[in-house]
């Protein structure tokens, strides 16, 4: 297991740096899923250090969330109360709020169909046609608990890349 104990920022960019370097010569799974665990326990450390939105764990739902609170001037809402941590956004349209996105935290077996323990994920509205393409992602579901003609759902664990996440983030909130 990879240790970060007392160690610099430098030094634990240049840990991270040289697992990336490897990480085409890794071979086995558990060796990658070794790495991936000490990346995202590195990732919560460093929001809990920077006191990020407390209600997620993952730097990409707290960047999504700034990300549409800046763009859009839309707020999270949370809608289901404080024990269930599901951050709504909804865009106005003819006086009625309508869903374009939500994160939320759940069980990864009933996102994914395999692992245990919690996991973060976006939910977006799309056209089905743009679901069906993207769901060919590893990490891009049919909408966990909505309409999966028109919903899907990312992992928020830096396996799909930020940029696309902002750009279907546009998508999503075009379309209404």
């Amino acid at each position: 297991m990879i240790s970060d104990n007392n160690l610099s920022a430098e030094e634990i960019t240049a840990k991270i740096e040289l697992v990336v370097e490897d990480s085409g010569r890794l071979k086995s799974s558990r060796t990658i899923g070794r790495v991936r665990e000490y990346l995202s326990n590195l990732e919560n450390k460093i929001i809990k250090q920077c006191a990020l939105d407390p209600m997620f764990n993952t730097l990409q739902a707290t960047k999504i969330i700034e990300r549409v609170q800046e763009k859009y001037h839309v707020k999270a809402e949370f809608l289901f109360g404080e024990d269930e941590p599901t951050a709504v956004f909804r865009k106005v349209v003819k006086e009625k709020p309508k869903w374009f996105a939500f994160i939320s935290r759940c069980n990864r077996k009933t996102v994914t169909g395999t692992g245990e323990g919690k996991i973060e994920i976006l939910n977006l509205r799309l056209e089905a046609s743009d679901v069906d393409t993207l769901i060919t992602h590893e990490h891009i579901h049919r909408g966990y608990h909505m309409n999966k003609k028109y919903w899907l759902t990312i992992e928020l664990d830096t396996t799909v890349d930020t940029d696309m996440i902002y750009a279907l983030l546009d998508k999503s909130y075009q379309l209404l």
